[in-house]
């Protein structure tokens, strides 16, 4: 792998999987988990391919049972230089195959993976961007086995005074009505930068950190720029049965709300416009990206249930997962997934009603290895 390559120079792959067996999402048990939780592989390990670290998961659960789970590959823990979004792909009746390079910008940093998948085209979409300034798409009509050449969509969903730009990280949405969703954040300079134009490393500069969306109408083909906060920072969407999207957002320091708390906005018309944000009390965090997802409805499956995962502390420790029944309005206690050191996570839920959680986690630090833990329902529920 020639990760030295040409600024902005991308890197297309087809996977290649693997020759595991198994006809079921079932994976190799990894520990120190909770109890009842051995289910689960270490995807991403440091060291792997070449790589000292691993961050930023996001997760892709595709309708014949397949998984893509992609992260950055790092050549060092700082969120600038020479980073690159590498990828795995899972088979039902092959397992996992190897890491493979999905986009390599030589020595510019590449991050920040947003994958949705379009239920009516059977496109799988990856937001990704470099420098976090330009922001690129691109699309799989395979399931993540091969990927069309990336497009530069900076000028349709960053606005020329953003001079930092994040997408997701972790998974957007399809809602009901079939429009995309795309979670992202942006940022003003603080002090001594200029909005566009500058190549340096973003992450080196201070910023005033918003959240907003993006979306398309059109399967992919064109992408328009949502709500803008003027407050939040990384932030996921859920939609509700009421057709509403419940957005949860990080809280930033000293920005008018209380810290470590979970931030979160309700939209009536698709994203185009939010309510006031507010203060979730009971959604403890340390300043961390954290997922939420939809696992069932009363009309299909008997119950309303949203889950909602992250280090459920003001140290990036305790990944929890928790349950909401009323649509995101009040959420359970929740159960510990694990108890040492953790930090950004993404989460699906499978065909077959698996939860599926992807999330960084180690010993000393959370920035070790990015582990999948398959767990149920009936794990969560029980003895909450």
């Amino acid at each position: 792998m020639n990760r030295r390559r040409a600024a902005k120079a991308v890197l297309l792959v087809v996977f290649c999987i693997g020759a595991a067996a198994g006809n079921a999402i079932a994976f190799l048990s990894r520990g120190p988990l909770e109890p009842g939780l051995d289910d689960s592989v270490d995807l991403f390990t440091s060291g792997m391919a070449g790589y000292p670290i691993f961050r930023i998961p996001a997760l892709a659960s595709l309708p014949d049972g397949g998984l893509v789970a992609f992260c950055e590959g790092r050549s060092s823990l700082s969120d600038a230089g020479d980073i690159d979004i590498v990828a795995r792909r899972f088979l039902p009746g092959h397992g996992w195959g190897p890491l493979h390079v999905l986009v390599d910008a030589g020595t510019d940093t590449a991050g920040n993976p947003c994958p949705i998948y379009d239920a009516v085209t059977k496109a799988l979409f990856l937001f990704y961007c470099v420098n976090n300034d330009l922001v690129y798409i691109m699309n799989s009509t395979d399931h993540g086995a091969s990927w069309a050449s990336p497009v530069d969509i900076t000028t349709s969903v960053k606005r020329a005074e953003w001079a930092w730009y994040a997408t997701g990280p972790g998974h957007g949405i399809q809602l009901s009505s079939g429009r995309l969703l795309a979670p992202c954040d942006h940022g003003f300079p603080k002090t001594g930068r200029t909005a566009r134009g500058s190549t340096s490393p973003n992450s080196l500069v201070p910023y005033n950190l918003s959240s907003h969306v993006v979306y398309s109408d059109d399967h992919g083909a064109s992408w328009t720029i949502g709500h803008v906060f003027d407050n939040g920072n990384e932030c996921m969407a859920v939609e509700a049965v009421n057709h509403s999207i419940y957005l949860t957002m990080r809280v930033m320091a000293n920005r008018g709300f209380p810290d470590h708390r979970r931030l979160a906005a309700w939209s009536a018309d698709g994203g185009d416009s939010f309510g006031p944000i507010r203060s979730v009390p009971v959604l403890v965090e340390p300043r961390c990206q954290a997922s939420i997802c939809r696992y069932s409805t009363d009309a299909v499956e008997g119950t309303n249930r949203v889950l909602f995962l992250n280090p459920a502390s003001t140290a990036r420790d305790h990944m929890t997962l928790r349950v909401s029944y009323d649509e995101c309005i009040t959420w359970s206690a929740g159960k510990v997934v694990y108890r040492g050191d953790s930090a950004y996570s993404d989460m699906q839920v499978s065909p077959g009603k698996d939860i599926l959680l992807l999330f960084e986690r180690g010993i000393g630090t959370p920035y070790e290895k990015l582990t999948l833990v398959n767990t149920t329902i009936t794990w969560l529920e029980s003895g909450v």
